[in-house]
């Protein structure tokens, strides 16, 4: 499964979840998740989207910004398209 993250945050999965990244874990029941740090713009399902950092207290946030539409976490204040 395609996981796409900031790159500090694929780092601290990485970290946090090693036994799924390491080729050494003989157990079964890993989820398949493949790591895809996002630096700048991407596409993704024929949509372009932009990562922009939302501040929520003391917490950074990660939300997309698209064409099509704004998401962000929840605990965010949200904006409409115009």
């Amino acid at each position: 499964m395609p996981l796409y993250a900031a790159p500090h945050a694929c780092e601290f999965l990485r970290k946090m979840f090693r036994y799924i990244f390491e080729a050494t874990y003989k157990f079964g029941g890993l989820p398949l998740v493949d790591l895809h740090p996002i630096e700048g713009p991407v596409e993704l399902f024929g949509a372009h989207f932009e990562p922009m950092t939302v501040i929520h207290g003391e917490t950074r946030f990660l939300g997309f910004d698209s064409d099509r539409l704004l998401t962000l976490p929840i605990t965010a204040q949200f904006r409409t398209k115009r």
